[in-house]
Parts: C-alpha cells; sequence; structure tokens
C-alpha cells in the first residue's frame, strides 16, 4: 500500500475509534440528499443488474446503514461492488442479504455507487403478465429524494397503482424498452403485459423481422456488458479500503479470538461463545474474512474449523496491536 494511502486509512481508523458510535444515518453526521436506484432487468431471465448511487455528507468518519430492501421480500439481491468519486472516502462498504442493509464507513462528500444483482424482481402472474411492488416508504426519514427508474427491455403495457405516499409513479417507452420511474416516498403495485403490437418498421417494410431478432440480441449483449464490467469494478476496489472494511467491532472480536486460539483454530460454535455474537453474525462475518483470504476453513472430523491464514494473522496484527 502506497504510504499516502497507509496514512489516510490510519487517520480514519483513529478518527473513527475515537468519535463513532455506529448510529442510524439518521444521526445527523452523515446526511444523504438522495438516492437512486438504477435497474435494467430482462423478466424472461428473470435476471438484472442494479446500481445505487447515494449522494452523501459525512462531517467525520462516520458509519452508514442503508435499507435498500425497497421491493418484494422474494427478491434476491448480490453485491457485486461499489466505488465512490473524489472527495469522499467510504471504507468496509458490505450489503446484508438477510436485513437488506448497505453498510459502510464514510467521510466527506460525494456519491456512493453500488453494483448488484437482482434476481425475482418481477412475480409472473400469468403468460407474459408480471407484477412489481415498490415501497420507498421506508427511505423516507432518511431523505425525501429518491427516484426508481426501472429499464426492461422489449415493449410492455404497464398499469401502475399508487398505495400510500406522495410519490409519483410513472412510464414511458423508449426504442426497445419500457421504463418505469417513481419520484419521492411512496408504495406502489405495477403490473406490465406483453405488448403485441408490431413495431414500426424500416422504410417500406423491408427487413422488418430483423428488427425481432436484433432488439433481443443487442438488448442481451448490454446485459453482459455490462455484468462484465460490475465484475471488474468488484476486483479492483481501492487498496485504501482494504483496512478500514475491518473495524467494526463484530469482526475485530473474531479475529482477536482467531489470534488467541493460534493454529488450534476455533469452531464457529466456540467463536459465538467466545465472542457472545450472535450465530448468523458469525456466520456472515466468517463467510466475508474467507472470500477475501483472511481465513480458512478445514473440515476437522465432523466439524469445521476456522484457521487464520498468514494475511489475515498480519490484519489482525495490524488492527490489534502485536
Amino acid at each position: 500500500m502506497p504510504l499516502k494511502k497507509a496514512i489516510v486509512v490510519l487517520l480514519l481508523a483513529i478518527a473513527l475509534t475515537a468519535t463513532i458510535a455506529q448510529g442510524e444515518v439518521t444521526g445527523g453526521v452523515v446526511r444523504i440528499s438522495e438516492i437512486r436506484f438504477e435497474i435494467i432487468y430482462d423478466p424472461l431471465e428473470d435476471r438484472g443488474l442494479a446500481e445505487v448511487i447515494m449522494l452523501v455528507t459525512g462531517e467525520e468518519p462516520s458509519w452508514l446503514s442503508v435499507n435498500i430492501s425497497v421491493f418484494s421480500e422474494t427478491v434476491d439481491i448480490e453485491l457485486q461492488g461499489y466505488n465512490y468519486t473524489e472527495g469522499l472516502l467510504v471504507g468496509g462498504l458490505d450489503y446484508s442479504r438477510e436485513e437488506g442493509l448497505i453498510e459502510a464507513i464514510v467521510y466527506g462528500k460525494g456519491e456512493i455507487h453500488v453494483y448488484l444483482t437482482v434476481e425475482k424482481l418481477l412475480a409472473e402472474v400469468g403468460i407474459g403478465a408480471y407484477e412489481l411492488y415498490i415501497n420507498t416508504l421506508l427511505l423516507k426519514g432518511i431523505t425525501e429524494n429518491v427516484i426508481v427508474h426501472i429499464t426492461i427491455p422489449g415493449h410492455y403495457e404497464p398499469y401502475g397503482t399508487s398505495i400510500r405516499g406522495e410519490g409519483q409513479l410513472s412510464f414511458a417507452r423508449t426504442q426497445g424498452n419500457t421504463e418505469i420511474f417513481t419520484l419521492g416516498a411512496g408504495e406502489y403495485l405495477v403490473t406490465l403485459h406483453v405488448s403485441f403490437e408490431e413495431l414500426t418498421p424500416p422504410s417500406e417494410g423491408k427487413f422488418a423481422w430483423l428488427v425481432y431478432i436484433l432488439v433481443p440480441i443487442i438488448a442481451a449483449a448490454c446485459l453482459l456488458a455490462v455484468y462484465r464490467y460490475f465484475n471488474k469494478k468488484k476486483k479492483s476496489v481501492s487498496v485504501l479500503l482494504e483496512h478500514a472494511g475491518y473495524l467494526d467491532s463484530a469482526t475485530r472480536t473474531i479475529l482477536k479470538a482467531l489470534k488467541n486460539a493460534g493454529e488450534r483454530g476455533l469452531t464457529q460454535a466456540e467463536i459465538v461463545k467466545l465472542t457472545d455474537l450472535p450465530k448468523s453474525s458469525v456466520s456472515r462475518k466468517i463467510r466475508r474474512l474467507e472470500e477475501e483470504g483472511l481465513v480458512e476453513v478445514r473440515r476437522v472430523g465432523k466439524y469445521n474449523v476456522v484457521y487464520l491464514t498468514d494475511k489475515g494473522l498480519k490484519l489482525a496484527e495490524e488492527l490489534l496491536g502485536g
């Protein structure tokens, strides 16, 4: 890690340890002036890509926790990566699938871009008919500026109902796509039906059949390109965040227990007992540490035993002291 970035990380860690009391974003230290959801989703594949953009201001190193569960409970969302603009420091960003929370350490002012894959966004309610549920009311206490923009390749007939709130729902049809927009906090129910109207053919009706072939091919190619781009972003997360991501107290407690255990290692049950943390939290943290190459899980008899890797031991010594 370059010396300049190492100094920034160290200062961020010291400031965080001294000032933060892991509160919600409504605590006043972190302000969110806008949240935007940009989604492209293919009903036939039942899969899509999402980008959540948050405009945040952190006057001091602070803990950010935002619930992005604005769709039905059946939706499956996975984190692919993130980025942020100049003037903002972001550390340890993670997404909890169980709780629907995006959490991170933030300092400064700028935009956070979180990239996710989305499945089961639309519920099929008939042949060529889908239902979509959106509820942004849970973000009303954080910011009034909540925007949801969903792009669906293909021509559909959209119908929408505003159930609660003062937000606005609208639709648009662009070349080959159906667009859904919500603005402000509200609860909505949208239905989509396949449109069988003929697309406008090229001049004199020649080669009209090409439109029906090329549109889905181009849409699929765009989805593949964006998916690869998000995966590349995931692999190129800044080195600046390498240590900041493990500053939360739960992870530090687990690292400390594994460091004290040494070469003997610990089972997950032992970690739960030693740290007094919930079993689900321990499982999620261990999985994250294993993905980062900081711990190794080995099968010993009928138990899974967790060991610190050399990289994990080095990080534990830096965070907790030699």
